[in-house]
């Protein structure tokens, strides 16, 4: 048997290192920039994986004289389209629970397929990749990181929810909150657009991370949003004076720097942190993230 994923390119190579920890039964087959298959050595649970946004079991691979075939093997499920060329796919956003068809185009006119079932923490749109587009008011492309985190998590936080975001110029994330009836304080020294800046339901310190304290929030906090330029040995004890300080904190969203020498028992270790704080944790890389991981911590 063999299985397929879809990563963000460039990627390949730390999809394959984490796989040697995490499944150290599945060998390295047929790559292309974007995607890697695994040959199973031994049937055995195959557990997710941060670096894969698309996992399923291969059926099948041929050219387009092939493709009436490969999409008879859609019948009940539904069926996604993915170019690798253009990072894009097409079809329906499947929900949770349902069985989805995956015929990847490698090259050009050469075509792989295979099935998959989306979990709780798997993407349910063609590829791993969410129809978004970046609007034009957006002040960064951290619009897009904040959209993918809530479509992922599969949370929509109802309006009026206190958000804290740390590290927030020049303001995507914060835009993208507001936009959603939040109520936000964004922490930078930097200086935020305007857009955010004249919002009503939003509140600026200009302190370091380090300074903020208690009494200088406005309002409760339900969630925490961070996206600071540190690596996780600076940011998380951040993020856990924060969590001792707000007991009200229920959802921790933060994208973890990986740096050059981050490998998956590093990551572990990160998560671990979070759960001796009381959270559950989940990891995925967005299709939006670069050197960086999104991490979900929930309580």
């Amino acid at each position: 048997m063999f299985l397929y994923c879809l990563v963000n390119p460039g990627f390949e190579g730390r999809l394959k290192e984490e796989a040697s920890v995490r499944a150290p039964f599945l060998h390295p087959s047929f790559s292309r920039p974007g995607f890697v298959t695994f040959k199973v050595l031994e049937p055995r649970p195959v557990p997710r994986m941060t670096f894969a946004r698309v996992l399923g079991e291969f059926v099948g691979k041929g050219g387009e004289e092939d493709l009436p075939g490969a999409l008879a093997e859609g019948k009940g499920r539904f069926i996604h389209r993915f170019r690798l060329a253009e990072g894009r796919g097409s079809g329906p956003d499947a929900p949770l629970g349902s069985e989805i068809l995956d015929v990847v185009e490698v090259a050009e006119g050469q075509f792989w397929w295979g099935h998959r079932k989306v979990g709780p923490w798997d993407w349910g749109c063609p590829g791993g990749v969410p129809n978004l587009v970046l609007p034009e008011l957006a002040p960064s492309r951290a619009w897009l990181k904040l959209e993918e985190m809530l479509l992922w998590s599969r949370w929509a936080p109802p309006p009026g929810t206190g958000a804290l975001e740390l590290g927030s110029a020049p303001g995507g994330a914060s835009w993208a909150l507001l936009n959603r009836g939040l109520r936000v304080i964004g922490v930078d020294v930097a200086p935020m657009a305007a857009v955010c800046l004249d919002h009503p339901a939003y509140s600026h310190l200009g302190l370091s991370v380090r300074d903020v304290r208690k009494k200088d929030l406005p309002h409760p906090v339900e969630v925490l949003f961070c996206d600071l330029g540190l690596k996780p040995v600076e940011a998380v004890p951040q993020i856990r004076h924060f969590c001792h300080i707000l007991p009200s904190l229920k959802r921790v969203y933060y994208t973890l720097k990986m740096g050059e020498g981050l490998d998956t028992r590093n990551l572990d270790g990160w998560k671990d942190a979070f759960v001796k704080m009381g959270f559950s944790v989940q990891t995925t890389h967005l299709p939006s993230n670069r050197l960086e991981i999104f991490l979900l911590a929930t309580r």
